[in-house]
């Protein structure tokens, strides 16, 4: 009964990892995408106040621009620049958030899957164990099924010597 209920919680505890785990890699993958689009848009801005930038130093070079709309162009572009920089570093991060995310809902997985396999290993014990009547017939059927034919041989003889 108690080895049921533990296999039960455990299934549930897994069932939630696998939810939650899902719902972690949308939302990373939509940080990255979204940080992508940023940079996208930062460069896009970039690449035009380059452009207004040159055709603003073509009327400056010939006196049809003030220096303060001169400047002003060139600290657009300087603004520009660093926009992009910091789009580029948080989609970095982004990335890097996804990648160690993806790792540690990995290992969260993992961890899950073992509590289940190691409560289905109990609940079947008990179960032989009630079945059978005896501790000692589920521990020789498991030394059984996984020991060599060999080495399962030789211990049944010697069990059987000590009796």
């Amino acid at each position: 009964q108690t080895a049921q209920l533990n296999l039960s919680k455990a299934q549930a505890s897994l069932d939630a990892t696998q939810a939650s785990q899902a719902s972690s890699a949308a939302q990373r993958s939509s940080s990255v995408v979204q940080a992508e689009g940023n940079v996208t848009s930062a460069q896009q801005a970039l690449d035009m106040a380059r452009s207004t930038l040159q055709n603003q130093q073509a009327l400056y070079d010939i006196g049809a621009l003030s220096q303060q709309d001169f400047k002003t162009a060139q600290d657009n572009v300087n603004k520009a620049q660093v926009t992009l920089s910091s789009a580029q570093s948080t989609l970095q991060s982004a990335r890097t958030q996804a990648s160690t995310g993806s790792n540690s809902d990995a290992q969260n997985l993992k961890n899950a899957q073992i509590a289940v396999e190691q409560a289905r290993a109990a609940f079947d014990r008990d179960a032989w164990t009630s079945f059978t009547g005896a501790a000692q017939s589920a521990c020789a059927s498991t030394e059984r099924t996984i020991s060599p034919p060999w080495l399962t041989s030789t211990i049944s003889a010697s069990a059987s010597w000590r009796r």
